[in-house]
């Protein structure tokens, strides 16, 4: 009678010796950040101050890695078989998504040019001089960009659910609104004021401060050739503008004969911004930086 307690007892840890045995419950994966890919550095701070630790961000094209010169590569190609979400410039882009179908792109690629302001900055304007149908660089138009704050949340959102009300598109969306309202003001006295460029691209940004780019020729700071210094030089004098915007960055040596050739004023601009530790690493000091040397070279005699 005493051993059917004890057989009990027995039983009872061999059903639940193997429990006992086991270890802490193993803690839910880890969920990975949303890997995006956009075309331009500044935009990768524009996803990053919406998505925060949600996402890893790759960039294109930075520094004088002109965006525009841009062609698919074995490394680009690897970048797009991890990638949930993709940012293009405003230009062509051809590299963005070639080798996807049209559902693909459609759910992986967000465009400025579709946002209604990049709709109206990528429209020709009748009567401006300078080459026809050229898009623009239109991260640096603010409007532009503002409109894509909800659009890039609702694209991380899709992809990730659980954090999708962290995402902080409508705060940062105010942030580069309030901005733009302040630069505005700024850049009232100057409306109407005119530009040259030697490679358009700058046509957005100068629209939205009441500016206005003029672009004779599609040409490079490096490699400008005597025969694009003669059309800016044409172009100028029938214009009666003197100031040339170039994008930057460029060496002392360009920007002396660059003087030289076209003998106008040269005002290099931070295009695309930069990783680096001395460059311009945010989409609003970028800008802030850029308006504050345009606003300056505009307003001098």
């Amino acid at each position: 009678m005493t051993l059917f307690p004890l057989r009990i007892c027995c039983l009872a840890c061999l059903v639940f010796l193997p429990s006992c045995r086991r270890g802490p419950a193993a803690a839910p994966a880890q969920r990975q950040p949303i890997h995006v890919l956009v075309s331009v550095y500044p935009l990768a701070d524009v996803v990053r101050q919406i998505g925060g630790q949600w996402v890893a961000v790759d960039w294109v094209a930075e520094g004088a890695l002109d965006v525009r010169d841009v062609r698919r590569s074995e490394h680009l190609s690897r970048q797009f078989d991890s990638v949930g979400l993709v940012i293009t410039s405003g230009f062509k882009d051809p590299w963005a998504g070639e080798d996807w179908n049209d559902q693909t792109r459609s759910d992986r690629i967000l465009r400025p040019e579709q946002t209604p302001a990049g709709i109206e900055d990528a429209a020709p304007v009748p009567g401006e001089a300078g080459t026809p149908d050229l898009l623009v660089a239109l991260w640096l138009d603010p409007e532009v960009v503002g409109q894509l704050c909800p659009q890039i949340a609702d694209m991380l959102g899709r992809r990730d659910l659980d954090h999708a009300p962290e995402f902080r598109a409508d705060a940062y969306a105010k942030q580069i609104g309030q901005f733009l309202d302040q630069q505005r003001r700024q850049f009232a006295a100057l409306k109407g004021k005119r530009f040259l460029v030697i490679r358009p691209g700058w046509g957005a940004l100068a629209r939205r401060m009441g500016l206005q780019e003029i672009h004779p020729i599609d040409g490079r700071a490096l490699g400008f050739t005597d025969d694009q210094a003669r059309a800016i030089r044409k172009t100028a004098s029938a214009e009666k503008v003197d100031l040339l915007v170039v994008d930057g960055p460029i060496t002392d040596p360009v920007r002396d004969l660059i003087v030289q050739q076209t003998k106008l004023r040269l005002l290099v601009l931070d295009f695309q911004g930069s990783s680096a530790r001395d460059g311009h690493q945010t989409y609003l000091g970028l800008l802030r930086y850029d308006l504050a040397e345009l606003q300056k070279a505009l307003s001098s005699p």
